[in-house]
């Protein structure tokens, strides 16, 4: 059995599970056997917590909107009519999101039985999922206690459920993992000390990226959209520097690839590392070799002159971040930034090129 525990960041703003990476991640798990998603009672709790919050919201917006009609119409609309709409609402869409996490395919786990000396003694000491604070503050605290919660809650199930093999799906740096997306060391060590083998947890990004781990698994059977995610996750983890900025050549302005311009104030030497991670991709049905948008965030290094670095403004340098004294001359910066990349896919078996970039942009 192959579960996949997602983190709330991997389900956030979904509470009806209509986008594309979770649709599919459904569906995945409706059509094998041996693919179940489990839920924290935390994340639960987090996603039911922000989508009563985006319907009151929508309330306040309604209630307004319904007065102001009133106003132009030159009589009371009365209060009736508008509670019978708002409580209709609130109603279906907690069924819907009830019903988008009801089935066989997905287990709903209850609370993890954990000892609140254990927590308080990893919280006191900021070891993660905690997060470190400053004794020296006015009032330090360490935060990460529904990360910790979440924590314990995958631990108990492998503890359980020792014949499984477990994909976390997180990206939250502050409590799960380092700045490349491993599983940070004190969890690899602490899975370790409780008996647990490390090699049946992979922790990964996003959806995607878990449905490509799966691959494996569902073999060649498997639908075009599972086969184009899976070769969309793979262009995203070892193409889409090639395909999107090339390996650049400063002596001979040579471009083998979009040239995209990913708008840093200052030009770079040499990118030090890369990373794309892929937020959601949508395609038209039924197209023989679709174009697919992809929607997601690059995230890279780069080394750049002092001199250009310093003598930028404070508008263009806010648009990096430093990190790194390289050496007498260069700098390391780290830039983020979203883009729309165009991919023509092929899912056959006799495509040369199954991915090709067509186009790309930044988005601001």
């Amino acid at each position: 059995m192959y579960v996949i525990y997602p983190d709330t960041n991997a389900l956030w703003g979904e509470p009806y599970w209509r986008t594309d990476r979770l649709a599919n991640l459904k569906e995945v798990a409706h059509e094998y056997a041996d693919v179940e998603v489990w839920l924290s009672p935390v994340v639960l709790a987090e996603l039911e917590r922000h989508r009563t919050a985006e319907v009151d919201d929508a309330e306040r917006l309604m209630r307004r909107g319904f007065a102001k009609l009133g106003a132009h119409l030159a009589e009371d609309l009365g209060a009736e009519p508008f509670a019978t709409v708002v409580q209709s609402t609130k109603d279906k869409s907690e069924q819907r999101s009830q019903d988008a996490v009801t089935g066989a395919w997905i287990r709903q786990l209850g609370w993890p039985k954990v000892s609140a000396e254990s927590l308080a003694a990893k919280a006191l000491h900021g070891r993660r999922p905690f997060s470190h604070f400053n004794p020296q503050a006015s009032r330090p605290e360490s935060k990460g206690f529904r990360d910790a919660v979440i924590w314990e809650g995958l631990l108990a199930e492998m503890a359980e459920h020792d014949e499984h093999k477990y994909i976390f799906v997180t990206r939250d740096s502050a409590a799960f993992v380092t700045k490349t997306g491993d599983l940070a060391p004190e969890l690899v060590a602490e899975l370790h000390t409780r008996g647990l083998a490390a090699g049946r947890l992979t922790v990964v990004p996003n959806v995607f990226t878990a449905i490509k781990h799966l691959q494996p698994l569902l073999g060649s059977a498997k639908p075009r959209d599972f086969a184009a995610m899976s070769l969309i996750a793979r262009w995203a983890d070892e193409d889409s520097q090639d395909d999107l900025v090339g390996h650049r050549d400063m002596a001979h302005e040579i471009s083998t690839s979009l040239d995209l311009d990913l708008e840093v104030p200052f030009g770079w030497e040499e990118i030090t590392s890369w990373y794309f991670s892929v937020e959601s991709a949508s395609t038209w049905p039924d197209a023989p070799n679709p174009t697919w948008t992809v929607l997601g965030e690059i995230t890279f290094t780069a080394a750049v002159f002092k001199g250009d670095y310093l003598t930028a403004t404070d508008e263009q340098t806010d648009t990096v971040s430093l990190v790194d004294d390289l050496n007498r001359h260069y700098f390391e910066i780290e830039v983020v930034r979203p883009v729309e990349v165009t991919l023509a896919i092929d899912t056959s078996s006799s495509a040369v090129q199954p991915v090709t970039a067509i186009a790309a942009k930044v988005l601001h």
